[in-house]
């Protein structure tokens, strides 16, 4: 990492160790991401949430959703890449809060 890059994101490049763990403790108390995980976790952990997931990872995620004979083939690709990006935020707010679950009871809370 350059040193100017690290400088913006806050890492000093001499104890790279030491700025990520910063960054991801302050990541761990942001209160909207850690209520946007719980809810997502909430939703897609039950029956009919895994299925949605299932259908939106087989539906969006997964196939080529843009067809390259169109005329805005290029806008496209980048809307549904989006569009695919959103859905695989979703997933990993899930897997986020799992871990959270995980970290307090390996800490006995």
């Amino acid at each position: 990492m350059s040193e100017e890059a690290a400088k913006i994101e806050g890492i000093d490049a001499d104890n790279y160790a030491d700025g990520y763990k910063k960054n991801a403790e302050a990541l761990a108390q942001n209160k909207d991401m850690v209520e946007m995980d719980a809810l997502c976790h909430k939703v897609f952990t039950t029956d009919e949430g895994k299925q949605l997931m299932n259908y939106i990872v087989n539906r969006f995620v997964v196939p080529q959703l843009a067809n390259p004979n169109h005329p805005n083939f290029k806008e496209t690709v980048i809307y549904f890449e989006g569009l695919k990006e959103g859905f695989r935020m979703l997933n990993n707010s899930v897997i986020a809060h799992k871990q959270r679950i995980q970290a307090a009871a390996d800490k006995g809370e």
